[in-house]
């Protein structure tokens, strides 16, 4: 039982012995194998590699496996990085577990894309790798891209990209129709067209017509009789009033 125990510890050391020249530094009592560390999260297995004066140092050593925390393509639009095009330039967020650092590729690196997930695992070959201005300069001579999937932070990340593609298709502004196409006409034409009345509102309107043709003439023959009557009026007080004068003339006469 001693001899088994023993062998088995022997075994653990031998693994351990072998994932740290590769480049896994870990916290203490920790037995993944390497595959189960390329998809576990750093933050529950990793020892801290990155010191606190980062971007004061001129170099980090190797090997050391650090893990994506973020990727940027800082060359190219936006459709560039969602295509996958690896000839860019990517400031990148590097972590191992406890703290993190920058990073820019000076060239093309086999695996570095925007599509990189979080999680993904990186390895600082044992040159170790130039540390510049706070960033960690990364070429295909001192870094690989080992993979992996952390489940938890992948889908972090696609539960955010769904929600982003269901905006983009249930709202924003609508599609842009240059000015003069056919469909810009068309619509022009629509909003051009006159109102087709129905029946009813034909009939209320000639109603309407009518009712106000009848009102018009009442009016002017009101008009007319008025003033036929004013004219008469007048007619009969100017024979009074000549009578009267007439009467007065005589009676002064006499007088």
């Amino acid at each position: 039982v001693v001899s088994t125990q023993s062998t088995g510890s022997s075994g653990i050391n031998a693994e351990y012995g072998s994932l740290a020249q590769e480049g896994w530094i870990l916290k203490p009592d920790i037995t993944k194998s390497h595959t189960e560390l390329l998809n576990t999260d750093l933050s529950h297995v990793g020892a801290k590699i990155i010191p606190p004066d980062f971007a004061s140092v001129s170099s980090l050593d190797g090997p050391r496996i650090l893990q994506f925390k973020r990727v940027k393509d800082v060359s190219h639009s936006k459709i560039s990085q969602e295509n996958g095009s690896n000839k860019s330039m990517f400031r990148i967020t590097l972590s191992d577990g406890n703290g993190a650092c920058s990073a820019m590729n000076l060239q093309p690196i086999p695996g570095l894309s925007g599509k990189v997930y979080p999680g993904t695992k990186l390895r600082i070959t044992s040159g170790g790798a130039q540390v510049l201005g706070g960033f960690l300069l990364l070429t295909p001579a001192n870094c690989e891209i080992l993979g992996g999937r952390v489940e938890k932070l992948v889908e972090n990340i696609e539960k955010n990209e769904n929600i982003s593609k269901k905006k983009s298709n249930d709202g924003g502004p609508p599609k842009f129709v240059p000015f003069g196409s056919s469909a810009n006409k068309n619509s022009a034409n629509l909003h051009l067209a006159p109102e087709k009345p129905n029946k009813q509102d034909t009939e209320n309107e000639n109603g309407a017509v009518s009712s106000m043709t009848d009102d018009h003439s009442r009016n002017s023959r009101n008009d007319r009789n008025n003033s036929h009557h004013d004219q008469k009026k007048c007619s009969s007080e100017g024979q009074r009033g000549k009578k009267s004068w007439k009467t007065g003339t005589k009676y002064k006469k006499f007088g």
